[in-house]
């Protein structure tokens, strides 16, 4: 399996994502004819900052939950030493996340459920299969294999 690949592709998403976010917040902050075309913010100056902060407000909560670790991942991806453990699935995929964009699976290893972000999963996995988990310990992203 191609850990690399899979783990790079998941960097190269979410660092887009936040450039496109910077971009727009950006543009939010330096353009105030786009804004002036609602009457009500064209009239209350303090609503345009509230929307601004916090638009800045949810930019820095993705890049401290979401871009961060996996920017902390990357000599990781690059160096190809990723953490490998062995479990036992405890729930089936979880498909949720905003607008379904992110899958999680909860796995007992040595006892002790975790919690992982799936950037690859066998079909075949199951409730109660041992698995073998290769992920990133900063983002918690992972491909999960059957044994």
């Amino acid at each position: 399996m191609d850990y690399q690949y899979l783990f790079n592709q998941k960097f190269i998403i979410l660092i887009v994502i936040l450039i496109i976010g910077c971009l727009a917040l950006l543009f939010f902050w330096v353009n105030n004819s786009y804004m002036d075309e609602s009457d009500y913010l064209r009239n209350h100056p303090f609503a345009k900052y509230i929307i601004r902060v916090c638009l800045s407000l949810l930019m820095l909560t993705y890049f401290l939950l979401s871009a961060l670790p996996i920017i902390k991942d990357k000599k990781i991806i690059d160096n190809q030493h990723y953490a490998v453990e062995e479990g036992q699935v405890l729930h089936d995929v979880d498909e949720g996340g905003m607008f379904g964009l992110s899958r999680s699976i909860n796995i007992s290893i040595d006892g002790s459920p975790y919690e992982f972000s799936v950037a690859f999963i066998d079909n075949d996995v199951k409730v109660g299969d041992k698995v073998k988990v290769t992920y990133l310990p900063n983002s918690k992203y992972a491909v999960i294999e059957k044994e």
